[in-house]
């Protein structure tokens, strides 16, 4: 990409430490560092070490709707990127048709995969971060969509340390996320905890369950719901550079989840000789792994088949040692720093590729509004009661 661009990057937050979709947004500063990017977040923290500026991306009123167009059509800037913005994927084609529009979509499914392909007829491209996510758009935008694996992120050294670490360290860094299995993992880990092996298990990320959901009872905490044993080495939320330290040291990577896009932590864990256990749900890891060959795919609910995988791996390591070594090559080669950046340089520098854009349509955007919420806000469980309850005024208001 020359030097003539000013971009707009739109992130649902700019938080680090705050899952994926920040980490994309400081690694994507990390590699156009020097050039003319301004960075813009619903979710904004006044430490980001970012050239950024907040924008409340949780008010969908006609009137913010107005400010958000006139901001962009404003700014002097020709390419904007949304990356999980839900509100300028409803203004889109709004914009003015000398701006291209880049959408990432985090996800294969769910909310996220919805934001990315609304309205992307107006946009330009959607980048998604595997070959399963692109199957989600391949029949209305084919020719729009762009596989982009996350790439390794800038503070992340290759090591060359052997395999396997003695104890064992096992990470999940799912925190509470039920997309993530945290249920799984709990159950697996009580299966471990029940033997005489030794191992360290580190369980990165928030753990209180939201929406009622508990274990144990009524328990609403998982750090209070697991034992005091010394093989649990951290429960809880950590910054972004200590989680990295963690993962980086990690030789058992559990990603049971019933939905993945292609978690950054994998790339990390994968690039220092790390053995990934997924689940064989719509995985965008699949990309990357291999059963038996550079990871080991479990069924999704499968809490034994997890753990006889982990116990195996922990009296037999040196089964797994090839595999490890084929993890790590893989991630080398295809998550560097060089291949995506040329990977975006050529997306960013695609021809205009858009439905002519128009004027803002006041019933217009409050239809797509009104999908947006059914989509991008709402788990199914609540729609059936949205529609009756609040069919005319749902609030927008951000799920804390």
């Amino acid at each position: 990409m020359d030097g003539n661009h000013k971009i707009l990057f739109f992130s649902e937050t700019l938080c680090q430490g705050h899952g994926g979709i920040a980490s994309y947004a400081h690694d994507f500063a990390y590699a156009y560092q020097g050039c003319d990017v301004e960075y813009v977040g619903a979710d904004f923290c006044d430490d980001a070490d970012l050239n950024a500026v907040h924008f409340d991306g949780d008010d969908y009123s006609v009137g913010n709707a107005f400010r958000l167009i006139d901001f962009i059509n404003s700014s002097g800037a020709d390419i904007v990127i949304n990356s999980a913005f839900g509100l300028l994927s409803l203004v889109t084609p709004y914009l003015s048709d000398s701006i291209k529009v880049i959408n990432v979509s985090h996800f294969v499914s769910g909310r996220y995969a919805y934001a990315a392909g609304l309205n992307a007829a107006y946009a330009d491209a959607v980048i998604t971060l595997s070959e399963r996510n692109r199957i989600r758009y391949r029949k209305a935008l084919a020719d729009k969509t762009h596989v982009v694996y996350n790439r390794l992120a800038d503070s992340v050294t290759p090591s060359d340390r052997p395999f396997p670490s003695c104890p064992i360290k096992i990470v999940f860094p799912g925190g509470s996320n039920r997309f993530k299995a945290a249920d799984i993992v709990y159950k697996v880990l009580m299966r471990l905890l029940r033997t005489d092996l030794d191992f360290e298990f580190y369980w990165i990320g928030n753990t209180y369950l939201a929406g009622r959901r508990h274990v144990k009872g009524f328990i609403t905490d998982i750090a209070d719901a697991l034992p005091a044993d010394r093989r649990i080495r951290r429960v809880g939320r950590v910054e972004r550079d200590e989680a990295k330290e963690i993962i980086g040291d990690a030789d058992v990577f559990l990603l049971p989840s019933r939905a993945e896009g292609f978690p950054i932590a994998l790339s990390e864990a994968l690039s220092h000789r790390c053995i990934p256990i997924i689940s064989d749900a719509r995985h965008g890891s699949f990309d990357l792994v291999e059963n038996g060959v550079s990871g080991i795919v479990v069924e999704q609910s499968d809490v034994e088949g997890y753990t006889n995988a982990i116990i195996d791996i922990i009296t037999s390591p040196g089964k797994y040692a090839a595999m490890a070594c084929r993890a790590m090559s893989d991630a080398r080669e295809r998550l560097s720093l060089e291949a995506w950046r040329g990977s975006m340089d050529a997306i960013l520098g695609l021809p205009p590729n858009h439905k002519r854009r128009r004027q803002f349509d006041k019933c217009q955007y409050l239809l797509r509004r009104m999908s947006l919420a059914f989509n991008f806000r709402l788990d199914k469980s609540k729609r059936d009661y949205f529609l009756f309850k609040n069919f005319f005024s749902y609030p927008f208001t951000k799920k804390r």
